[in-house]
């Protein structure tokens, strides 16, 4: 988690930081978060998703059956995704 390009990795992290911005008049702060793990479901609307890696080997796997052609998957690479959410909040 980040507030404002700041790495937060503890509650009492975000206890100091906010009221320190607070101090310094600051009106808005912004707060990203990132998960390690692809999820299923969409984290706000809870309907099933697809990430960017996932369709780029279905479009494959149509490109494939269109031309009568084999793609291995092992060739794939392996990627591991980042999702960035990200809100403003008001102190």
């Amino acid at each position: 988690m980040c507030i404002d390009d700041t790495i937060i990795s503890t509650i009492a992290h975000i206890q100091q930081y906010i009221p320190q911005a607070r101090k310094q008049g600051m009106k808005v702060l912004h707060f990203y978060f990132s998960t390690l793990h692809n999820h299923a479901l969409h984290p706000k609307a809870g309907v099933p998703q697809l990430t960017f890696d996932q369709l780029n080997i279905i479009a494959k796997h149509l490109t494939d059956l269109k031309h009568d052609t084999v793609h291995s998957l092992e060739s794939e690479p392996k990627l591991q995704s980042w999702h960035w959410m990200s809100s403003n909040t008001l102190i």
